[in-house]
């Protein structure tokens, strides 16, 4: 299958996690993927396309749109999974014009207001990361239960080492789980 991954995002954010580590697998499967972004910060398999979906002028929008349709005729995508807002919206109008799924994951809480009301963009099936967002689209924003199915950040724990170290045994350690830069939620205090 060819798949186009659609990420919006200036820095490192879970989503561009999600989305790679998404993307090396399915292609591990024998899939072609491809990724478009904004920036790529982390290293994948997929081929990376610069789009920059932060740009969110009408413009900028009718250029996005044009430059998914071209991507997706020049590469028989067959479909397109999109990882936030800004390009959702952008990949659902070129999805339907080249009439092909768009899958969207979201991974938090969205702005509820009219036009996300009205144009929901969240494609043929949304894949919220927890039941909590999940139960936030259908009641706060209309998604209908059966277009949503939950599947959680894809993390190989086999990465990572979970063993207690000796030697910081007296240090506190803070982590921070989530997004420290805006606009989209508070920030976070220690």
């Amino acid at each position: 299958m060819n798949i186009l991954m659609a990420l919006s995002q200036l820095e490192v954010t879970g989503a561009e996690v999600y989305g790679v580590t998404l993307a090396d697998e399915l292609i591990n499967r024998g899939n072609k993927v491809m990724i478009v972004s904004d920036t790529l910060t982390k290293k994948c398999k997929a081929e990376y396309i610069k789009l920059e979906f932060n740009k969110r002028g009408l413009g900028n929008r009718i250029n996005q749109v044009k430059t998914l349709l071209k991507i997706i005729r020049e590469n028989d995508i067959q479909v397109v999974h999109a990882h936030s807002r800004a390009s959702s919206w952008s990949s659902a109008i070129a999805c339907k014009i080249a009439g092909i799924p768009l899958v969207t994951s979201t991974h938090g809480r969205q702005p509820v207001h009219l036009s996300r009301k009205v144009f929901k963009a969240f494609g043929d099936l949304t894949i919220p990361v927890c039941e909590n967002i999940q139960t936030h689209l259908v009641n706060d924003l209309g998604v209908k239960p059966n277009k949503s199915v939950v599947l959680r950040n894809p993390i190989d724990t086999s990465l990572y080492s979970f063993e207690p170290k000796e030697d910081k045994k007296d240090k506190k350690i803070i982590s921070i789980i989530g997004r420290l830069s805006g606009p989209k939620g508070d920030v976070a205090y220690s």
